[in-house]
């Protein structure tokens, strides 16, 4: 069991430190009464904390208009997004892609034109559960055409 306390009335959200990734949990709020006595109210829904993020990602193969990317399956994961900028940032997300595969540990990032030679690719490898995410950035550079 976690918990949260405070004194202060004047609280309206606290946070419970210390939980696993992709665990279920039920969580109850309440409050003491004039007597110190605990009221409870229990949420009628469990929450499940996000998985976590891939460990080991990198590149496995650069083609001309593709990079393809390999890590360690995440337990609890529902997919897997990989995203490729050649910003650091990702202001510039070149493409991405996403599959709903919790057991998938590669995937191909496409372009519709050519990767540029010389360049370097940021990727970012994120775990998904139901469509929210957290991500690993790995970086790759595609070598010169022959």
């Amino acid at each position: 069991m976690y918990s949260s306390v405070t004194y202060s009335a004047s609280f309206s959200t606290l946070t419970v430190q210390g939980l696993s990734e992709g665990v279920a949990y039920y969580v109850r709020a309440g409050a003491l009464n004039f007597n110190q006595v605990p009221n409870f109210y229990t949420l009628s829904n469990s929450t499940v904390t996000m998985p976590s993020v891939p460990s080991s990602p990198h590149p496995t193969t650069v083609y001309l208009s593709s990079i393809t990317v390999a890590w360690t399956t995440v337990a609890g994961a529902t997919g897997y997004e990989v995203d490729a900028s050649t910003a650091s940032n990702f202001t510039g997300v070149i493409k991405s892609t996403v599959t709903t595969d919790g057991t998938r540990s590669s995937l191909a990032v496409d372009s519709t034109t050519s990767l540029s030679a010389n360049t370097t690719y940021y990727l970012k490898v994120g775990s998904l559960y139901t469509g929210v995410g957290r991500t690993t950035p790995i970086r790759c550079r595609r070598a010169p055409v022959p």
